[in-house]
């Protein structure tokens, strides 16, 4: 087969205009610090990246999850630990109560202790947490 000049110059132009896309395709990957930047560039690196950021994102949410519950599990256990002390008093009011001996003064004061430890509890039942 015979080489023309034409043919030597329709591949060294071909070689060009490869080597020219590539520079192109590098220097868009270095300007924007992306190597794939649309779909086409590498469509099983796409689908990867997009499994990863899924991933990713679902840890992410579970993190949040976790945050939240603790929050809620510290509230609810500084809550019944209110609600365990108010309870320990109004027991052993309960029992100072029970004593014959005490005068009207007397139970009235405690009868007034049991009053603020009720609405003490009511105010512990309707604890929130961030408005909820």
């Amino acid at each position: 087969m015979r080489v023309t000049h034409r043919m030597i110059v329709d591949t060294v132009l071909s070689g060009l205009n490869n080597n020219l896309r590539r520079l192109e395709d590098l220097q868009r990957q270095v300007s924007s610090g992306r190597r794939l930047n649309r779909p086409s560039d590498d469509p099983p690196a796409v689908e990867r990246a997009l499994t990863y950021r899924a991933t990713l994102s679902a840890g992410e949410q579970y993190l949040r999850n976790i945050d939240a519950a603790r929050a809620w599990l510290q509230a609810s256990d500084t809550a019944l630990a209110s609600a365990t002390e108010a309870l320990q008093r109004a027991r052993e009011l309960a029992v100072q109560g029970s004593n014959d001996t005490l005068g009207l003064d007397q139970q009235q004061a405690i009868a007034t202790e049991v009053d603020q430890l009720l609405a003490q509890m009511v105010a512990l039942g309707n604890s929130t947490l961030r408005g909820q």
